[in-house]
């Protein structure tokens, strides 16, 4: 092998060309983390409705981000998760 050619990845020199995926991520995306310019998609919330929970013991959870305390089966119906 010579150089930095590879014809399977179609690499030449340092750069990969294509939509190519390594290890499940587009090689964009690889780069743009490796050079500090990389910026993750925002999740868009609905602000002040309750999105989750967490477990507070005997069976009742914490509504988030409200902070309301009821049972698991309450904490479904309001999320929608029957």
């Amino acid at each position: 092998m010579e150089g930095n050619k590879m014809e399977g990845n179609k690499m030449e020199g340092n750069k990969m060309e294509g939509n190519k995926m390594v290890f499940g991520y587009p090689w964009g995306e690889i780069q743009s983390r490796q050079d500090g310019t990389f910026k993750p998609k925002v999740l868009q919330l609905v602000k002040g409705e309750d999105y989750g929970f967490d477990p507070v013991g005997n069976g009742n959870v914490k509504l988030q981000p409200s902070g309301r305390i009821v049972s698991l089966k309450e904490a479904k119906r309001i999320l929608g998760r029957d």
